[in-house]
C-alpha cells in the first residue's frame, strides 16, 4: 500500500482548468483506487473537499497552514510527518526546498508555460519563479501534452525521462435537463444559436479577434446567434465600439456545474487562445460532442486534427468568421464535424486519466 498525499486547496478555491482537473483527479482516485491511503492537504476552510472525501476510509485531510507556508521550504516539515511515498503538486506551486528529503516523490503538474511566452495580466514574475522551482524541485512532472513536454526540455534544460504526458480527462457529462430553464433564463438563452468561449482572462487568448470576427458574421450573414464569453470584463469597451451589446454576452466566473449547461445549450465551441499547454475547454467540448474550432500550432491539435475545426491564421478573424458561418449555416458539414467530434471523446475518458497517474505514483515509490 503506497501512502500519497495531494495538494488539494485548489479544491476550494477559484481556478479554470487547474481546479477541475484537481477536483475530478482527488475524487476519481477516491472512487475507483480502494488499495492506498490518501493524505489531502488543505486550507482550514475546506467543505467542497470534506464532501469529496465524505464516507471514504482511506483518506484523511491536514488543515495545512496558510499560503506563506506553501512558499517556503517549511511545508516539508508537514509533509514528512505523514510518512508518504508519494506528494502531488497538481497546478505548478512546488515549494522550495533547501535540501530536498529523498522522500516523498514530488510529482507536479504543468498545464502551460504562458507566462514564459506571453506577458500575464496578473504576477507574471511570480508565476515564472514558480515554473521553474516545480521544474527543478520536483522528481517526475506531468505534461498535459506532448508539445508542452518539448517546451519543458527546452526551457528548463531537462532529461525526456523526468516527464510524463497525460492527458486530461473528463466524466461523460450527466445533465439534468429539467434545470434547463433556470439556466436559460439566467443566460439570456432563447432562440438563438449559442457560440460559447470560455475563459478569455489572459491576452494570449485572442478575444478580441474573435469579436472582430462576430462583426464580420454580422454583415455577411442573417444567422441568429449569440457569443457567451466567460472571464471577460476585458472586452466591454470593444463590444461597445463595435455596437456588439446585443450579439456578445459577458461573464466572469461561471460555476462549473452551470458551465456544463452552457456546454450542453451551445451550437458549437470557439478557443481561439493563441497559446495553451493543452486547452481543458477543448477537452471539455470534445467529452458534450459539441464541434470546437481551434487555433492552428498550439497543442490543442493533439485534441483536434481535422483540418476543418483548426484555423491556421488564428490573428484573421475572416478565417473565424468563415468557419463559423459554414457551421451554423451548413447542417451536413456540422454533422460531420459532430460525429468527428464524438468519435474523440474515449481519448480522454477519466479512467484513462486516473489510471495513469496511478501508474505514475506506483513507479515513482517503487524508483
Amino acid at each position: 500500500m503506497l501512502t500519497i498525499g495531494i495538494d488539494a486547496r485548489l479544491i476550494d478555491g477559484k481556478g479554470g482548468g487547474t481546479k477541475v482537473y484537481t477536483e475530478l483527479l482527488v475524487s476519481n482516485l477516491l472512487k475507483i483506487d480502494r488499495e492506498n491511503f490518501y493524505y489531502l492537504y488543505a486550507y482550514k476552510h475546506h467543505p467542497n473537499l470534506s464532501k469529496i472525501a465524505e464516507g471514504k476510509d482511506n483518506v484523511k485531510i491536514h488543515s495545512a497552514g496558510n499560503k506563506f507556508i506553501w512558499r517556503t521550504p517549511m511545508i516539508y516539515n508537514t509533509i514528512l510527518k505523514d510518512r508518504l511515498h508519494v506528494f502531488h503538486f497538481p497546478a505548478y506551486n512546488v515549494a522550495p526546498a533547501i535540501i530536498k528529503p529523498e522522500k516523498p516523490k514530488i510529482v507536479v503538474t504543468f498545464h502551460g508555460l504562458d507566462a514564459i511566452f506571453f506577458k500575464k495580466r496578473e504576477r507574471p514574475l511570480i508565476w515564472k519563479m514558480n515554473y521553474k522551482i516545480s521544474a527543478k524541485v520536483s522528481d517526475k512532472i506531468i505534461s498535459v501534452s506532448n508539445k508542452l513536454k518539448e517546451e519543458l526540455i527546452k526551457v528548463y534544460n531537462l532529461k525526456e525521462n523526468k516527464i510524463a504526458t497525460i492527458y486530461y480527462g473528463i466524466p461523460k457529462p450527466n445533465i439534468d435537463t429539467s434545470k434547463l430553464p433556470i439556466i436559460k433564463e439566467k443566460y439570456g438563452i432563447d432562440d438563438h444559436d449559442i457560440i460559447l468561449c470560455v475563459d478569455g482572462a489572459e491576452k494570449r487568448k485572442n478575444i478580441t479577434t474573435l469579436i472582430k470576427s462576430i462583426r464580420l458574421i454580422k454583415n455577411m450573414s442573417k444567422l441568429n446567434f449569440k457569443l457567451i464569453i466567460t472571464r471577460s470584463k476585458y472586452y466591454k469597451e470593444i463590444i461597445n465600439a463595435l455596437n456588439l451589446e446585443e450579439d456578445i454576452k459577458l461573464y466572469e466566473w461561471i460555476p462549473h456545474d452551470e458551465l456544463n449547461f452552457l456546454y450542453y445549450l451551445s451550437k458549437i465551441i470557439v478557443y481561439p487562445s493563441l497559446y495553451e499547454g493543452v486547452g481543458f475547454p477543448v477537452i471539455e467540448a470534445i467529452q458534450h460532442g459539441k464541434p470546437v474550432l481551434i487555433s492552428g500550432n498550439t497543442a490543442m491539435a493533439e485534441l483536434i486534427e481535422e483540418p476543418f475545426l483548426i484555423v491556421q491564421e488564428p490573428l484573421n478573424e475572416q478565417e473565424w468568421a468563415s468557419r463559423i458561418i459554414t457551421l451554423l449555416e451548413d447542417k451536413s458539414m456540422y454533422s460531420k464535424m459532430e460525429s468527428y467530434v464524438r468519435k474523440q471523446s474515449e481519448r480522454f475518458s477519466i479512467e484513462k486519466m486516473v489510471k495513469a497517474h496511478l501508474e505514475l505514483y506506483k513507479e515513482l515509490a517503487e524508483d
